[in-house]
């Protein structure tokens, strides 16, 4: 889980006098932030959000970012605005938010270089990012889609359970990830030397009626490599892989974590008779992830 220690910086206001206090945290004893607004309340209040996510606190973002690390080709940070019954609209702006942050930033005054003038902040990208309990349905699933064709380093978690998605829109997110302009997936691991890993994503709970057959017909497709995993299974997760992953057409591009367990009524993930199940949602999909 991300961490909730609040950073110790003075209280900034936004737009409409909104304080930013406690909406970055960083975790202990690491040097990494959290864009935090879980159990917000927002629901489908597109105006407050947008009023949140402002030009302030993306300079806030950055001048911490900087502290943190000083200069680098570019930052990470983690985003949580899980609980909020979040619609697509909503999922709109927070992408819209998170986009602007690749372009790199002007710098403040504190940060200016040698003869004053101000320097370019490194792009930020996401690093994990956390959806799960919200409304977004398929349409907020094309929006979290475009992030992850549009961002050029590799989200390496997703939570999007809870959030009413269909087969079309599981098959978009799933299709995102191969479709990445710069194939950031797989990737290597960090701290493991020619290891490579896929994105760990969570899209249980929702309402694809029939998962096993989506799985097949993406599988079919050829688009994308995917794998699904159990609880018993811990040899992936989240920047975790097994040891033979060493060759990138070998790995998945996401792996699907007890993607079987959906909210349809029906044990076991549904029906699994293959055939055509699926495979028009995923013909739909592939369009949107053009």
């Amino acid at each position: 889980h991300y961490g909730s220690e609040e950073t110790s910086d003075p209280p900034r206001r936004g737009a409409g006098g909104l304080t930013m206090k406690g909406l970055l945290s960083q975790h202990t004893g690491k040097r990494e932030i959290t864009l935090d607004l879980k159990r917000r309340h927002l629901g489908s209040q597109r105006r407050q959000l947008a009023t949140l996510l402002s030009p302030e606190l993306r300079l806030e973002i950055r001048e911490k970012l900087f502290s943190l690390h000083g200069q680098a080709e570019f930052y990470y940070m983690n985003v949580d605005l899980s609980e909020n019954d979040l619609t697509a609209e909503c999922a709109a702006v927070l992408v819209a938010f998170l986009l602007s942050l690749h372009s790199g930033g002007v710098e403040s005054d504190s940060k200016k270089g040698k003869g004053g003038k101000a320097k370019q902040s490194p792009p930020v990208y996401v690093h994990g990012l956390r959806l799960f309990k919200n409304r977004l349905g398929d349409e907020g699933a094309k929006q979290v889609a475009h992030l992850i064709i549009e961002q050029p380093k590799p989200i390496t978690d997703l939570h999007l359970s809870h959030n009413g998605l269909t087969s079309l829109g599981a098959a978009i997110i799933v299709l995102a990830f191969g479709a990445c302009r710069q194939a950031a997936y797989p990737f290597r691991l960090p701290y493991r030397h020619g290891v490579f890993c896929g994105c760990w994503v969570r899209m249980e709970w929702n309402g694809i009626e029939s998962p096993e057959a989506l799985v097949l017909a993406l599988k079919g497709e050829g688009a994308v490599r995917l794998l699904e995993t159990t609880w018993a299974q811990r040899d992936w997760g989240p920047l975790r892989s097994p040891s033979w992953a060493k060759c990138a057409e070998d790995v998945p591009h996401c792996i699907l974590h007890i993607f079987d367990m959906q909210d349809t009524g029906k044990s076991g993930g549904g029906w699994k008779g293959g055939g055509k199940a699926g495979k028009k949602e995923v013909s739909a999909a592939k369009e949107c992830c053009k």
